[in-house]
């Protein structure tokens, strides 16, 4: 029975010690998603430090859009500001963070009412809203914390949004 006993004691320190292991070989991991995700910068973009009134006046802007989406044909270049703007806060703000996600959603929206103003395809005011929503979220401190998953998802987002912005650029041009 002795025997019995510290055999099953042995198999619980040794798996407890394997469940220590396997945690720390998980936090190595996500500190290196960390760093990696602090290199996916979007390049040619100079940081700036964003400013959450600037940011607020821009939602209100945006969702006044969202609701005279006829109005988005002329309000390109205000779009386009948005869009500059938003990319140089991306570029600063920190991996993992609400300004970040502030700063994706700003330009997210943006770009989808400068599809509209080429298309008019109500998915895009829809898609626009729903990046409002989280732009005002993340501006009120409402978006929970997600880690490094969340930041690279931030960062591809950010470097998806140029990749769109270059080109409804071209599109643009060639509408005109």
């Amino acid at each position: 029975m002795r025997v019995f006993s510290l055999a099953i004691v042995l198999l619980l320190l040794g798996a407890g010690f394997l469940m220590y292991l396997q945690m720390k070989d998980t936090q190595q991991s996500f500190d290196a998603v960390e760093r990696v995700a602090d290199d996916l910068r979007e390049d040619g973009v100079s940081g700036s430090t964003i400013d959450h009134e600037v940011a607020r006046r821009m939602v209100v802007a945006l969702e006044d859009l969202v609701q005279r989406p006829q109005d988005a044909a002329s309000r390109i270049d205000d779009l386009r500001t948005i869009s500059d703007t938003a990319a140089s806060w991306a570029e600063t703000a920190p991996t993992a963070s609400s300004d970040l996600r502030l700063a994706v959603s700003l330009r997210a929206a943006a770009a989808e009412l400068r599809t509209y103003a080429m298309h008019a395809n109500g998915m895009q005011l829809t898609l626009a809203r729903n990046r409002i929503a989280d732009a005002r979220a993340a501006l009120d401190g409402e978006v929970p914390p997600e880690g490094a998953v969340g930041g690279i998802r931030d960062r591809l987002d950010n470097l998806q949004q140029s990749q769109r912005e270059q080109y409804q650029g071209l599109e643009e041009e060639l509408a005109r």
